[in-house]
C-alpha cells in the first residue's frame, strides 16, 4: 500500500513537473482543454484563383496565439450568457443566430467569468480591442486563415484539412455537432463549414504589401466572417461579411487568446485602436438654426426616441417624445410573441417550426392567418374582417407581384444584389439605388420627388435629404452592454 502511494505521488510529481517545464521551455503548453497552440509564422494570404476580394495574394506574418479547436457550442454559450439564440437546437452544436456584437459580448463575459482581463473596450463610440490582454477574443482575419490553412504545418489544402470538402465540412442539412468531421493539420475542427465564424476585422480590400499582424480595414460597414456554413462557401480563402448587428442560423464564432499574454501572464490595458469606426460629431447649433447669407431660413427641433434591448438584441421597450410607449416579448428563438402599447392595445403572435408567422390576434378582436410556400415565403394573408393579400416571388425569393383587397396590384423589380430597384402600385412609381451591402442610397418618385440617405461607419442612418421638405438628421448613443440605445431626430419646421 505504501509502495502504491509512492508510485502515485511520483507520477503526480512527474506530471506536475512536466507541466511546469512545458510552461518555462515550451510556449505551446496547453492553456486549457479545447485550445490549440498556433505557432506564429509567415504565409501567403488570399487566392489568385478566387473571387476579386480574395486577391491579391500577399505575404502576412502573424504572432503565436491559442485558438479553440471547435466553434463555441450552444452549451458553452448558455453557460456564460444564460440562454442560446440558436435555431438548430443541440448542446454540442455550434451556437448560431449570433451577431458580431453578441460574440464580442460573450468574449468579455467569458473573460470576466475566468478572472481574465477583457479584450474589448467601449470608448463611447465603438469597440476597440486590447490585443495584449489575456482574455478571450475573436481571431483577426489573418489569424483565422493562418489557422485554417494549418499554420506552419499547412499542406496547402483547399478546405481546412483536405481537398475533399465532405471529409472536413458540414455544408448542408442543418448544423451538426462540433468535432465530428476530420480536423486540419493542427487538430482544429470545422473551420470549413457548419457555421460562419466572425472575425475582428472590418471588411476591406487586400493590399499587395507584406504585413505583420494585420487587423483589417480601419473602418467599414461590415465585419468579416470566415469558413462558410451549412449552405455556403467553405474554402480557407473565401471571405464573408455582414453588418455587426446581423445574425441568422448560419452565423457563429470561435475564440482565441494571444499567446504572449497567456504565457507571460500579462494583462495589459493598452488598447490598439486602429479599427475605431469614426462616428460624425453633431454641432447642435447648426441644427438648431440655419442661415443663408445672414437670413434665417428655418429652425430645427429635436424629437427623441428611446429603446431598450435584451441581451439577444431584441427590442423590448420603445418610447417616443410624445410619450407613446410599446413593450415587446419574445420566445427563445427571438420571435416576437406579444406587444403592448401605452394606449392599451395588445397583439399576440404564433409561429410554425420554421419561425414563420402563422397567426396573430389583436385585443380589438381582429385575427389574421398566414400561409407559406415550400421556400418559406408568405403567399396568402387573410384577416377576420375580410381583407386578403396574395404574393408571388422570383427564384431568389424576392416578391415580384402583390395583390391585396385594400391596395390592388403592386409590382417589384430588383438589382443584381437582390435589392429593390423599382416599385409600382397604381399611380405610384419609385426607383431605388442601393449599395452592394444593401444600404439604401436614393429614392426617386414619379413626379420628381427625391430622397437621399447617408450613413455612419457603423451603418446607422445619419441623414435623409428630402427634395421637398429638406434634411433630417439622426444622432445615436450606444451603451457598452448593448442593452440601451437612444436616437435623436432633427428635422425642419
Amino acid at each position: 500500500m505504501k509502495t502504491t502511494r509512492k508510485i502515485i505521488f511520483g507520477v503526480i510529481f512527474l506530471l506536475s513537473a512536466t507541466a511546469i517545464f512545458a510552461q518555462i521551455f515550451n510556449t505551446s503548453a496547453p492553456i486549457n482543454d479545447g485550445f490549440v497552440f498556433v505557432e506564429g509564422g509567415e504565409f501567403r494570404m488570399g487566392s489568385n484563383s478566387g473571387l476579386n476580394d480574395e486577391k491579391p495574394v500577399h505575404s502576412v506574418t502573424v504572432s503565436s496565439f491559442y485558438i479553440c479547436d471547435h466553434e463555441v457550442t450552444q452549451a458553452e454559450y448558455k453557460s456564460v450568457m444564460g440562454t442560446s439564440p440558436s435555431w438548430f437546437s443541440g448542446d454540442n452544436k455550434p451556437v448560431e443566430k449570433v451577431s458580431w456584437l453578441m460574440a464580442i459580448e460573450y468574449c468579455n463575459k467569458l473573460s470576466e467569468k475566468k478572472g481574465l482581463t477583457e479584450c474589448y473596450i467601449w470608448n463611447g463610440e465603438s469597440y476597440i480591442c486590447n490585443f495584449n490582454a489575456n482574455g478571450y477574443r475573436l481571431p483577426t482575419e489573418a489569424e483565422w486563415e493562418f489557422a485554417a490553412r494549418g499554420g506552419n504545418k499547412s499542406k496547402g489544402y483547399t478546405y481546412s484539412g483536405s481537398h475533399d470538402s465532405i471529409a472536413v465540412a458540414w455544408f448542408e442539412g442543418g448544423t451538426q455537432d462540433v468535432k465530428t468531421k476530420q480536423p486540419n493539420e493542427l487538430g482544429i475542427y470545422d473551420m470549413s463549414g457548419n457555421v460562419w465564424e466572425w472575425c475582428w476585422d472590418w471588411y476591406g480590400d487586400y493590399s499587395s504589401d507584406s504585413q505583420t499582424n494585420p487587423q483589417g480595414a480601419s473602418y467599414g460597414n461590415e465585419r468579416i466572417a470566415r469558413g462558410g456554413s451549412i449552405a455556403y462557401k467553405c474554402s480557407v480563402t473565401y471571405r464573408g461579411k455582414a453588418e455587426p448587428s446581423y445574425k441568422n442560423s448560419q452565423d457563429g464564432f470561435r475564440v482565441v487568446r494571444t499567446a504572449s499574454s497567456v504565457n507571460n501572464g500579462t494583462a495589459s490595458t493598452t488598447a490598439q485602436s486602429s479599427n475605431i469606426a469614426p462616428i460624425p460629431q453633431f454641432d447642435k447649433k447648426l441644427y438648431k438654426e440655419v442661415s443663408i447669407r445672414g437670413e434665417k431660413v428655418f429652425k430645427w427641433v429635436m424629437l427623441a426616441s428611446y429603446a431598450e434591448y435584451d441581451t439577444n438584441e431584441n427590442e423590448i421597450h420603445s418610447q417616443t417624445s410624445s410619450g407613446y410607449e410599446e413593450w415587446y416579448e419574445y420566445d427563445s428563438y427571438g420571435n416576437k410573441i406579444h406587444t403592448k402599447s401605452s394606449l392599451g392595445d395588445e397583439t399576440w403572435y404564433e409561429y410554425d417550426s420554421a419561425d414563420n408567422l402563422l397567426y396573430e390576434k389583436r385585443s380589438d378582436g381582429d385575427e389574421c392567418w398566414y400561409e407559406y410556400n415550400s421556400d418559406g415565403n408568405m403567399i396568402h394573408e387573410e384577416w377576420s374582417y375580410g381583407a386578403e393579400r396574395w404574393c408571388e416571388y422570383n427564384s431568389d425569393g424576392n416578391i415580384i407581384h402583390e395583390k391585396s383587397t385594400w391596395e390592388g396590384d403592386s409590382w417589384y423589380e430588383y438589382n443584381q444584389y437582390g435589392n429593390p430597384s423599382y416599385y409600382k402600385s397604381g399611380s405610384v412609381e419609385i426607383w431605388y439605388e442601393f449599395t452592394p451591402s444593401g444600404k439604401k442610397l436614393r429614392e426617386e418618385w414619379a413626379g420628381g420627388d427625391e430622397i437621399r440617405y447617408e450613413y455612419d461607419w457603423d451603418g446607422n442612418l445619419v441623414r435623409e435629404s428630402h427634395s421637398r421638405i429638406g434634411d433630417r438628421w439622426y444622432e445615436y448613443t450606444f451603451y457598452p452592454d448593448g442593452t440601451i440605445k437612444t436616437k435623436a431626430e432633427y428635422k425642419p419646421i
